[in-house]
């Protein structure tokens, strides 16, 4: 298949660096588009718009999508604007609604809000008391990968809606739960017919425990 591969928008490509390759050499087409630019420059409203347009621009003509974490909400807008795109993995990430506006939780807002300093959210990798990054990523080049790439997003990056035409599920619709913090995700897509798949671990083994996910993705994606 010819795949985009979607990052979260705390994050960059880096977390990619490891499945993409395998899904190649398993005869898929990937595009991992950098959307940091994206989600840092312009109008913060219209941050999923640019987001959404840089996507199209790299694989026009994508036949599913792969998206981890907070990228999740994007997958709604850009299924609707990929004609050709029959499928979607939600790789521990969030799960749209099936109609209406993805809005972040209250939970997140006062966690974001508490982070901000002067409006501006520290990288995500330094969000976390010592030794839980390490213990997720036991690597330190995994870890100084991922700090040095990620942006620092305006904390009213979280008070922006994110559309969710109603329809934009598609018929090959799977969640990858990884970590326990997204056993609520997974429950609910469950609920609502997709199909689920768990590998139990920690959010961020898209990077460390790529092979697994990769043949996951597999199993999950349409032939």
């Amino acid at each position: 298949m010819r795949l985009v591969l979607v990052h979260p928008p705390l994050l960059a490509p880096v977390v990619f660096s490891r499945l993409a390759p395998l899904l190649e050499a398993s005869g898929h087409e990937v595009a991992v588009p950098d959307l940091r630019a994206a989600v840092t420059t312009g109008p913060v409203d219209a941050w999923w718009q640019r987001a959404v347009s840089t996507l199209l621009a790299a694989m026009p003509d994508a036949e599913g999508v792969v998206a981890h974490s907070g990228a999740g909400a994007l997958v709604p807008p850009l299924l609707d604007r990929l004609p050709r795109a029959g499928a979607v993995v939600l790789v521990d990430a969030v799960l749209p609604p099936a109609a209406g506006v993805h809005t972040t939780s209250p939970g997140v807002r006062a966690m974001v809000s508490d982070l901000a300093v002067g409006g501006v959210l520290p990288p995500w990798t330094s969000w976390w008391p010592p030794g839980v990054l390490e213990a997720e990523l036991p690597d330190d080049g995994d870890r100084a990968a991922l700090a040095q790439a990620a942006p620092e997003l305006p904390v009213v990056f979280y008070d922006v809606d994110v559309p969710a035409p109603a329809g934009w599920e598609p018929a090959a619709r799977s969640s990858l739960r990884l970590s326990p913090g997204y056993q609520a995700e997974a429950d609910e897509a469950a609920a609502r017919g997709w199909c689920v798949e768990s590998l139990d671990g920690q959010h961020l083994d898209v990077l460390t425990r790529a092979p697994e996910v990769a043949a996951a993705l597999q199993r999950l994606l349409p032939t």
